[in-house]
């Protein structure tokens, strides 16, 4: 970003909350000459797209936006400005956590083009197949 303004006399904007949209709004005004001052009440930025340790599964849970698909063009736009999109790790398979442990591999088949591609794993991830309700799920999907 290059300074085309003496920010001395620029407009100030306060952005309120940090979350993703919030350091979002901050850049985009920051780029476009004004001065911003952001104010989050949390010790942290990120808002509701952070992480946590579950006890119950020992596992680091990611809250809110914890899936980023190449479609999320607006979030990959953000992450290319403040200089981390090289820092995504792009895979073509994720795991489902189940309260409890039980774990469900979804991602792409070899055989269906996109967007169908994941529909195999998807449904027959145990997380959707349990009991009655999964096998009635199934069924009417071959009906």
């Amino acid at each position: 970003m290059q300074d085309t303004q003496d920010k001395s006399t620029s407009p100030t904007v306060t952005v309120i909350g940090g979350g993703v949209a919030g350091m979002s709004a901050a850049c985009a005004l920051a780029e476009a000459g004004y001065r911003v001052q952001l104010v989050e009440r949390r010790g942290y930025l990120g808002g509701r797209a952070s992480s946590y340790l579950h006890p119950g599964v020992n596992e680091v849970i990611d809250n809110c936006q914890h899936v980023l698909f190449g479609c999320c063009t607006n979030l990959l736009s953000f992450y290319r400005r403040i200089g981390v999109e090289n820092q995504i790790h792009w895979t073509s398979e994720m795991t489902m956590i189940e309260p409890g442990g039980r774990r469900s591999q979804l991602g792409p088949s070899s055989w269906l083009p996109a967007p169908l591609h994941g529909t195999p794993k998807l449904l027959s991830a145990a997380a959707f197949t349990t009991g009655a309700a999964g096998n009635s799920r199934r069924s009417s999907v071959r009906q």
